[in-house]
């Protein structure tokens, strides 16, 4: 681990608002994401933002300090850039989703402002952006290697954090993502950080499938309603595969539960011995059995705070029948903030 030196094209014209969690294809070990480019206009005084979508091939040096150079698949122009939390990958298509909720230059000025003066970072999402409910959501679907875009499928209004997976069949590209029908009322950056709260969290969205066909461009959308779900994960296995189970966190009448979900059956089967009066647990992360074809097979590691005390510790949960197998316990006053993502890295140290 160390830092990363870029030398590229993307080090000019203007900074950077990069996503949340980048996407590794666990066949080609190619790194993928995308960004916002404030590109800036010096003829007209003012910027140009767009979307580009780069990868870093795996045969870039990983050495720590070494130089890499990204690799520029697309940039997409755009009046309205909104923020993209996570993407999915198919072995065809990167799937990006633009949301009708565009950064709300005023309030992100203002936010930078402060913290350049003060130091203090704090408010929620809805400071910095705008949501537009009138507005349709973009799915678009580019091509890996072209960096060639399919025409927009356009959707009703939603917003996301996270998508599930993507896959394709036959003609039809299929997305899972977990859909919220407007934007949060407000989402506290710094109590998601520090440990002064002891009682956010947060509810879920509603699965929801969308169906894309690459000719006719026709997309249809199917909910699985009433299971308030988020922070997903799945086998990387089958990652850019069709999948049946996803891993990640439902609120159960306030609760937030650890569970793992079946997406043909729409079973819902929870970490059984969670105490869910005073353990808040998070994204976990999908540790596969390495010598199983089987899905499910596997641990999940998830960070939980103990909220009476605010300690922290990770539990390792049976992916095949939820059950507690070991628990890891960080030295007291070790604060875990809230809404921390990862990944496994199996045999990288």
């Amino acid at each position: 681990l160390g830092k990363v030196n870029f030398n590229d094209e993307l080090n000019e014209g203007g900074p950077l608002i990069f996503h949340a969690e980048p996407h590794v294809d666990p066949v080609t070990g190619e790194w993928f994401t995308c960004a916002i480019h404030l590109r800036i206009d010096t003829e007209n005084f003012g910027i140009k933002p767009e979307y580009v979508v780069y990868s870093i091939k795996p045969d870039e040096p990983h050495e720590t300090g070494a130089e890499l150079k990204r690799n520029i698949i697309t940039r997409i122009q755009t009046e309205t850039p909104s923020p993209v939390h996570t993407i999915s990958l198919t072995p065809k298509y990167i799937v990006m989703i633009q949301i009708p909720y565009p950064l709300n230059w005023d309030g992100m000025l203002g936010a930078e402002k402060k913290w350049f003066f003060t130091g203090e970072y704090e408010g929620n999402l809805n400071d910095y952006n705008t949501w537009q409910p009138e507005r349709p959501a973009l799915i678009r679907l580019i091509d890996r290697v072209t960096g060639e875009e399919v025409t927009p499928f356009e959707t009703d209004a939603f917003f996301f954090f996270h998508t599930i997976n993507a896959f394709e069949d036959g003609d039809n590209v299929v997305l899972d993502v977990v859909a919220y029908d407007e934007a949060p009322v407000g989402f506290p950056l710094r109590q998601a950080r520090s440990g002064d709260v002891e009682d956010w969290r947060g509810g879920g969205g509603e699965v929801r499938r969308f169906v894309m066909n690459t000719v006719s461009g026709e997309c249809t959308c199917t909910g699985w309603p009433d299971n308030c779900f988020d922070e997903p994960k799945i086998n990387p296995k089958v990652d850019g595969q069709r999948h049946r189970y996803s891993f990640g966190v439902i609120d159960d009448n306030g609760m937030l539960r650890l569970t793992k979900q079946d997406h043909e059956t729409h079973e819902v089967f929870k970490w059984s011995t969670q105490d869910v009066s005073r353990e808040l647990p998070w994204q976990p992360i999908f540790c596969p059995e390495p010598y199983s074809d089987r899905e499910d097979a596997g641990v999940l590691l998830s960070f939980v705070r103990d909220q009476p005390t605010g300690n922290s510790f990770c539990v390792v949960v049976d992916t095949v029948t939820m059950k507690e197998c070991a628990r890891i316990h960080f030295p007291e006053g070790h604060h875990i903030p809230l809404h921390g993502h990862g990944m496994w890295m199996q045999g990288q140290f």
